[in-house]
């Protein structure tokens, strides 16, 4: 039996790693390209439609992004980028709702909860780093 354990070793740690970042950004490029299809709000009437789709590609993403395993030694980092994606995913949903009801204060609010790089930094220590870019609606 210890012999059976001790095989895997470091070497095994590897390409579960790339596995995962792979799985990862692959998941994370294609919400990428989608968002780069987004178009830039020019007016106040154009912010809600982009919002709600900007959301919708977040949430879809953080869907996906949970149904990736980690290594064992990215697990806690890993669940803690996830939370972060997933509260994103909420402060979008928020600014959706706020826009609706035309909230001026909630919408501000949730800008300002959305202006963080820590999901783009807990992205980037794992290695994901397609997950961890920034794109600019066209």
């Amino acid at each position: 039996m210890l012999l059976i354990c001790s095989c895997g070793g470091s070497n095994s740690a590897a390409p579960a790693q790339a596995q995962f970042a792979s799985q990862a950004n692959a998941i994370c490029a294609v919400a990428l390209r989608s968002a780069a299809r987004l178009k830039t709000p020019k007016s106040a009437a154009e912010l809600l439609p982009f919002s709600e789709q900007a959301s919708s590609i977040v949430s879809k993403v953080v869907r996906e992004l949970k149904g990736v395993t980690p290594p064992p030694d990215s697990r806690l980092a890993y669940n803690g980028f996830l939370m972060a994606s997933a509260h994103e995913a909420r402060m979008l949903g928020e600014l959706v709702q706020a826009l609706r009801a035309g909230s001026t204060a909630r919408a501000r609010s949730a800008l300002r909860a959305l202006n963080s790089n820590a999901v783009n930094e807990e992205a980037k220590a794992l290695g994901i780093t397609e997950c961890a870019r920034t794109v600019r609606p066209g």
